[in-house]
């Protein structure tokens, strides 16, 4: 069977094939592209160079559709190490202050990063995120050592596909100046970008997140009397013990800046040294609730990694126990601040295994006591309180433990009741084998623990309680 066309319907799909494929072939034509060119609509790609950068031209969507859309992929010769997305509206609408990723609040509204932050940060100068941030042509991308740009060619003409390559050809030509090596590039954007958080940001990634080299440290060693107190507590924790006395100079003037004293504290407490040591222990006497109590987080963290073997040979650590129960909150809980009061039980648990043992354990039954008259103790630190005790705690203190599981609530009458239990293993008071153990109470009644955790029961007051132990 023939099939005819007619001339009308003929001549439209030539008039559409032209319109379709004219911008493509002037392109090929003109920057020496290869492509197959289907019988109707757009070639599927182009491929090619323009100018010193190969290039892609490919239409996206359904094979079967006229109207694709277009893509152009250019291979930079110096490459982002990461990958730049635009963000959706989306993005936009969510966008808070957690999600600057260089710190330059236009650029990171318009843009998601993946990558390390070191290359990003150094790829990133003031003139790159400024090329980006004002392309206003449609999609923009760079991903996997590509320039991509996405764009839809209904109503393309000639003159448009030409210039859209033109102007991709343009911006990564831009992109691709004043290449440098990714510690140089860092410096020199730490030194002299316009914009101050993305400065701050680099010397940052400088000074806390780069592998220590030659660079890096004279880095450091020029920032050491920078005004702003947490760039020079950077700086001197980049250079190690060489950063010391400028730590202990920021540790004694933490009322100037708090944040900064931590951070000099944290980098003093990771040193072998005494003069470091001297920091730490001087910081545990200021009055500012939140250096002391990250001054003891420092000492729990520096303990339990590294144990007596991560202090000098000389005095200091003796001091510890003594140090910690001389602070307000050892010696007065019911006025203590809890963020302190919990890591101070933690570590009292952690220091006076050998040393002021029972002053510890008085401080632990202090503040249980305390517990079950008054609701302004936390339950983390009856939980550390009660873990104390297990640790450190004798025969005396089961009686305490067992009023905890009866009058307490029903967490720490738990953890109590374990903390019992554990006691008597460690000194031999229970059978081992499930059978209940009898201990004196401090009133002179009985108080008896099921070893398997299933019954306690608990004589402390005229009439009898049972509480579960699971």
């Amino acid at each position: 069977m023939e099939i005819v066309i007619p001339i009308a319907i003929l001549g439209s799909l030539i008039g559409l094939q032209l319109l379709t494929q004219a911008p493509f072939r002037k392109v090929a034509r003109e920057f020496n592209l290869s492509g197959d060119f289907p019988p109707f609509g757009p070639p599927q790609e182009l491929v090619g160079e323009i100018g010193d950068y190969p290039v892609l031209i490919r239409t996206l969507g359904d094979k079967e559709s006229i109207s694709k859309d277009l893509e152009i992929r250019l291979r930079l010769t110096h490459s982002l190490a990461g990958s730049l997305f635009v963000k959706t509206a989306l993005f936009l609408e969510r966008f808070t202050q957690d999600d600057l990723e260089v710190q330059d609040p236009s650029f990171d509204r318009k843009f998601i990063l993946e990558g390390a932050d070191l290359a990003l940060l150094a790829y990133l100068n003031s003139d790159r995120r400024a090329l980006l941030s004002d392309w206003k042509k449609g999609l923009i991308v760079i991903d996997e050592g590509y320039l991509i740009h996405q764009f839809t060619q209904s109503a393309l003409s000639n003159r448009r596909l030409r210039s859209t390559l033109l102007q991709i050809r343009d911006l990564a030509t831009s992109l691709d100046q004043n290449e440098l090596g990714i510690y140089e590039a860092l410096v020199q954007n730490a030194d002299s970008d316009t914009n101050p958080q993305f400065r701050r940001r680099c010397i940052q990634a400088l000074l806390r997140e780069a592998e220590p080299n030659e660079l890096t440290l004279e880095f450091a060693r020029k920032h050491l009397n920078e005004p702003d107190l947490e760039i020079q507590a950077w700086a001197a924790e980049a250079l190690g013990e060489e950063g010391i006395p400028t730590l202990l100079s920021i540790v004694i003037r933490a009322e100037d800046n708090e944040l900064a004293a931590i951070l000099a504290l944290r980098a003093l407490a990771s040193h072998k040294h005494e003069d470091a040591e001297k920091g730490v222990f001087h910081a545990l006497s200021m009055p500012v609730d939140a250096i002391r109590a990250d001054v003891i987080k420092a000492l729990i963290e520096k303990q339990q990694n590294f144990r007596w073997s991560s202090w000098t040979d000389t005095g200091w650590r003796d001091q510890i126990p003594r140090r910690l129960l001389e602070l307000r909150e050892a010696k007065d809980p019911s006025s203590a601040s809890q963020n302190v009061l919990e890591p101070l039980l933690e570590a009292l648990s952690l220091f006076c295994e050998t040393q002021a043992r029972n002053e510890a354990i008085q401080c632990f039954t202090m503040v249980i006591r305390l517990a079950l008259s008054s609701p302004t103790i936390s339950l983390q630190a009856v939980s550390a309180a009660i873990q104390g005790i297990e640790k450190l705690g004798g025969r005396d203190q089961i009686a305490l433990l067992m009023r905890v599981a009866d009058k307490g609530s029903r967490q720490a009458g738990k953890s109590a009741l374990r903390a019992a239990r554990s006691i008597q293993e460690r000194l031999g008071l229970s059978h081992g084998d499930g059978h209940l153990s009898l201990v004196k109470d401090e009133g002179g009644e009985i108080s008896i623990v099921r070893e398997q955790g299933e019954l306690s029961l608990s004589e402390i007051a005229p009439k009898r309680s049972v509480v579960d132990a699971d």
